[in-house]
């Protein structure tokens, strides 16, 4: 439920609330309207050396929780009704965006937060978007498959080489420590095994000291030039 919800403080006394607000919290060049064409309140101000705006939308005339009864959606309210509904709805925008700011203030003036961080989302950037704004017109990034496969390709390999360590297989030269995460030269392309089993190593080389461990010689010899 909301806070706002059947509020009947006036919308120009919430305005003034607002701006009283701002002002104790040493905010300034304040502007507080609302935008017919847009459909949306706004209170825009500086604070901290940043320029900030919050906007919120508004209610629309013709919603039809303004011009049909909510019991009987059928039945259509009168002109004067409608317009009495959407003032209410009005009012409790207006209510929630004074309610917004104060929480966002009270928050910055007993030390648990901070201006930046309340207010980062709609701080104006230097080419007039908000920050929120600007990463809604970012792209978002997709991964393409050919990273995913190799995702899983890359897994399957620290699985084989995992199980390749169990069986003892230690570079000599590191004096039987545990080597740095070997490079893989080449693994079996041969599919995997009912039980699940990984793919069997062909080759394996120590990333500190270059030796090279290959499955058809079981031993380690020098990588060759």
């Amino acid at each position: 439920m909301s806070y706002a919800s059947g509020t009947s403080v006036p919308v120009e006394r919430s305005k003034a609330e607002l701006d009283r607000l701002l002002a104790k919290a040493g905010a300034d060049q304040r502007m507080i309207g609302s935008d017919d064409a847009g459909g949306f309140a706004f209170c825009v101000f500086a604070l901290d050396k940043r320029r900030v705006r919050l906007r919120v939308p508004l209610p629309k005339r013709d919603e039809r929780r303004f011009t049909h009864d909510t019991r009987c959606t059928w039945k259509r309210r009168t002109a004067a009704q409608a317009l009495q509904r959407w003032e209410q709805g009005c009012r409790e925008r207006w209510r929630g965006l004074v309610l917004l700011v104060k929480a966002k203030l009270e928050a910055i003036a007993i030390g648990i937060s901070t201006a930046e961080r309340e207010f980062l989302a709609d701080t104006f950037l230097p080419d007039g978007r908000t920050v929120h704004e600007a990463l809604a017109d970012e792209p978002r990034a997709r991964v393409p498959r050919r990273a995913h496969a190799a995702v899983a390709r890359s897994s399957e390999r620290e699985r084989a080489v995992t199980r390749h360590r169990n069986d003892g297989v230690i570079c000599p030269r590191c004096a039987g420590a545990d080597p740095a995460w070997p490079t893989y030269l080449q693994y079996s392309s041969q599919p995997r095994t009912r039980g699940g089993e990984p793919s069997r190593i062909l080759a394996v080389r120590c990333g500190v000291c270059g030796l090279t461990w290959t499955w058809e010689t079981q031993r380690w010899e020098a990588a060759r030039s």
